[in-house]
């Protein structure tokens, strides 16, 4: 055994050591003499070491006992400190007394680049649901909040918040966060005075007012700052966030604030990360007052056309009003003349005659008056829309 690669540990059936090979020493930290005679378990976390005993007590003498196949459980080094560890175990029988053997490795390193691999693939998912999110979205609002549940969903941040930049450029209005911690009220975010409906930013009381000017802003632990902003983010029990910019660096349009509950500075794959979300969360926005301006652009030429319609409409009932006005002439005239030529004549006329002949008269004005109004309405309808001067030498 001493020749095999992995580590090797070898116990009898009542858990006690009785053999290790030299990649065992490297691996868990122990000396040889150290570790032969001791239980199993010290090599098990403190926490699972009951639940441990019990399983190995109930399986090494069971007729059923099948040897484990390779799996992946916390192990404990001599230091403390634990590792995921790669293991198999097998039972034997030399010389009547059976004996358990464990063949294990370190796969730490292996599970961490998987972990990143995979946190990368979900970085990606994320900015292209973020780029898709600015077609689907009508406003900043349903963007913002859009972009914090993808955070929360693949649990790339801890806790992250964004916000617009207000009008007068000191400030910046919540719209979005990705999680509510236990504990989070309004209170710890600062409010502007006059303003109740909305949670807005003090950008000077958090420490980050640098951030409106275009810079990034990190702040590595937030409990020994003497900020209110930050100290009610600690209260949360969180350590550290960075404030990141949205928009160009002259013209910061909105900032991301993110938080985590350890102290230090943030990973740089994750500073890369939060700069690559703040830049297509941007391009995003671009894209919604664009379509947003678009919008606007077919409203009025919506408008356009339903004005140039009803300008349509009205010149034709203007042709047929003169149509109409036309045949008024043409129908009362006769009756006009006719009753003011027999009311001329010296001839002496019936007394109720003469009452029915003014009448008519009367009446027949009356008509052409009317119909010289909408004549003159006409007229000035179609020197509105269609009438201009023309040379009449040139026509003639």
């Amino acid at each position: 055994m001493e020749g095999v690669l992995d580590a090797a540990v070898i116990s009898d059936d009542t858990g006690r050591i009785c053999f290790v090979n030299s990649e065992a020493e490297r691996l868990f930290g122990w000396l040889r003499a150290d570790l032969i005679g001791k239980t199993i378990e010290v090599l098990v976390p403190e926490i699972q070491r009951a639940g441990h005993v019990a399983l190995r007590q109930g399986q090494i003498h069971s007729p059923h006992f099948r040897p484990m196949d390779t799996r992946v459980v916390p192990a404990r080094r001599r230091d403390g400190s634990q590792f995921d560890l790669q293991v198999s175990i097998g039972r034997a029988t030399i010389d009547g007394q059976i004996l358990v053997i464990s063949i294990a490795r370190d796969v730490t390193a292996a599970h961490r680049r998987e972990r990143e691999a995979w946190d990368q693939i979900k970085r990606l998912q994320v900015l292209n649901l973020v780029n898709q999110a600015g077609a689907r979205c009508e406003d900043l609002q349903g963007l913002a909040t859009a972009v914090m549940f993808e955070l929360d969903a693949n649990e790339l941040t801890q806790y992250a918040a964004m916000g617009v930049v207000t009008d007068d450029r000191a400030n910046v209005r919540l719209l979005a966060r990705s999680r509510i911690l236990p504990g989070e009220t309004d209170a710890h975010f600062h409010r502007l005075p006059g303003r109740t409906s909305r949670d807005v930013w003090q950008m000077a009381a958090l420490g980050a007012d640098a951030v409106l000017a275009g810079q990034e802003v990190a702040v590595p632990d937030m409990q020994n700052s003497t900020l209110p902003g930050l100290q009610g983010l600690a209260t949360l029990g969180l350590r550290s966030c960075v404030f990141v910019p949205c928009g160009r660096p002259d013209h910061v349009q909105a900032v991301i604030c993110f938080a985590r509950k350890e102290p230090g500075p943030f990973p740089a794959v994750d500073r890369e990360f939060f700069r690559a979300l703040s830049y297509q969360f941007w391009v995003a926005a671009d894209h919604i007052r664009l379509a947003e301006a678009q919008r606007r652009v077919d409203a009025a030429a919506a408008h356009d056309r339903q004005s140039s319609a009803h300008r349509e409409r009205l010149a034709v009932l203007g042709s047929m009003a003169a149509g109409v006005v036309h045949d008024i002439h043409n129908a009362i005239t006769p009756v006009l003349c006719l009753a003011e030529l027999e009311l001329g004549a010296d001839q002496a006329l019936d007394p109720n005659m003469r009452d029915v002949l003014e009448q008519m008269r009367i009446s027949a004005r009356d008509v052409v008056q009317v119909a010289t109004r909408m004549r003159s309405l006409v007229k000035r309808g179609e020197l509105a829309a269609s009438r201009m001067p023309i040379e009449l030498n040139a026509v003639v």
